[in-house]
């Protein structure tokens, strides 16, 4: 579109000129909004006919403009333009380097890769934390598309860019969902959604979170096996099938009938096995038969979380060449780049229920050391409360470094206590104890 000077409700300038990136639906385009640059998302009239709701996605994003934000992980509106010509657009509440992200449709394309295993967990915990602060505003996505997931390419953190589809809960009137609903159905919706059975809602977040989960870890979509690929064209009728009325895992416990197909499927194929064998449990939990026909709740954001804390503690670096790994349990680990044989864990680290292992490079988190668990805040996940350090000239034991701002107590298997200041090291042993404020670390040798 050419540069365009167009009036917002708040009666600002908005300045619109070239295209940037292009979400699942709308653009996002350079802008000055009141002489000042920003990021504009614009829909034109033709995308806004093509999803059936152009005018309701215009009024619920107007609402938005008196909502605050979910939280740091969202693209929400700050402003929006009147509507002209069956188009609009709203301006985005942050200034975001664009270059420095890539949708998560790219990267199952195999247009772009993470650099590290620490990259994608964090990725996903950044997308668990993200939808935990929209359950706390009490919102839920109506559609949603993988290039509507933006990564960055070296963090992981995520921004979504789909704040007009977020709305308030709805109840539901004579049997019927009162929200209204984009003309497609999205792939990332529950089965009952996409059925138009219910409205969006709590359970049809969590179905959309782990799809989402599975596509960072797996690079493909948790139904699309077999089956998909015997359609020419994934038209209406097609989706209705494959996410709605016949949803079938591709590695379903007692159901190998939408198996991956090899040479469409590799991704996932390639990958399943690079995980330890929880997290392939946890997600055939998350789309078994009885959690898809809503026979069982879905799995939570928090055990989402939980599982993949549990994962970035796992990832170890090779000592030899600096190479990322997931440490396997109970198995003999090799570089994947080198070959030569991981080291496993000799101390771990217990934190409530979990036993965390120990490698020097790895941190432990604010996220673990909360006392009610809270994984809504921000940047909680990729906090560092703690770093596993190996001194140069003592290769046999390993420190913890304190790198919270508070005083921890470090109470050894005497029972004698000292305080261990912020940036203080201890090293660790078994049978010794640290308190934080929040939580209590035991270490132990298993």
């Amino acid at each position: 579109m050419e540069t365009a000077v167009i009036k917002s409700v708040r009666n600002r300038e908005i300045q619109v000129s070239g295209p940037v990136v292009r979400p699942g639906v709308g653009t996002v385009r350079e802008a000055e909004y009141d002489g000042r640059p920003c990021l504009v998302k614009w829909f034109s009239g033709k995308e806004l006919a093509e999803t059936g709701c152009g005018r309701e996605l215009y009024e619920n994003v107007k609402a938005h403009l008196d909502q605050t934000s979910p939280g740091k992980y969202f693209l929400w509106p700050a402003d929006v333009s009147e509507m002209e010509q069956g188009s609009f657009g709203y301006v985005l509440d942050k200034d975001v380097d664009m270059a420095s992200y890539m949708s998560l449709a790219d990267l199952m394309e195999e247009k772009d890769y993470y650099e590290r295993w620490s990259v994608t967990v964090s990725a996903a915990l950044s997308l668990i934390t993200a939808f935990s602060q929209l359950r706390q505003k009490q919102f839920h996505f109506l559609h949603m598309t993988e290039d509507d997931i933006f990564i960055h390419r070296k963090t992981g953190q995520v921004l979504i860019a789909n704040g007009e589809f977020a709305m308030k809960g709805r109840k539901q009137k004579g049997g019927e969902p009162a929200a209204w609903r984009p003309a497609s159905a999205s792939r990332l919706l529950s089965p009952a959604c996409v059925m138009k059975r219910k409205a969006a809602d709590q359970a049809s977040d969590n179905h959309m979170l782990a799809a989402l989960l599975f596509e960072i870890l797996y690079l493909q979509h948790p139904l699309e096996g077999c089956r998909t690929a015997a359609y020419p064209v994934m038209d209406e009728e097609a989706k209705r099938t494959v996410y709605g009325t016949a949803p079938r895992f591709v590695y379903d416990d007692e159901d190998d009938s939408n198996q991956p197909v090899r040479g469409i499927h590799n991704n996932l194929i390639n990958r399943w096995k690079l995980y330890p064998g929880y997290v392939g449990e946890l997600f055939s939990a998350g789309f078994s038969q009885e959690t898809l026909s809503a026979k069982k709740p879905y799995v939570t954001a928090k055990q989402w979380h939980s599982m993949f804390v549990k994962l970035r503690s796992h990832i170890v670096q090779c000592p030899s060449c600096g190479t990322e790994n997931i440490w396997q349990p109970g198995e003999r680990c090799r570089n994947s780049k080198c070959r030569k044989p991981l080291p496993g864990p000799s101390l771990y680290c217990r934190i409530g229920e979990e036993a965390y292992p120990v490698f020097p490079g790895g941190s432990l988190y604010q996220c673990q050391l909360e006392p009610e668990g809270n994984i809504a805040g921000n940047d909680f996940y990729a906090l560092e409360a703690g770093r596993f350090l190996r001194p140069k000239n003592n290769s046999s034991v390993c420190h913890l470094q304190n790198l919270t701002d508070r005083e921890w107590t470090v109470v050894d298997e005497n029972g004698e206590e000292r305080p261990l200041e912020p940036r203080e090291t201890v090293i660790l042993k078994a049978g010794l104890k640290i308190a934080d404020e929040g939580r209590t670390i035991w270490v132990s040798q298993e």
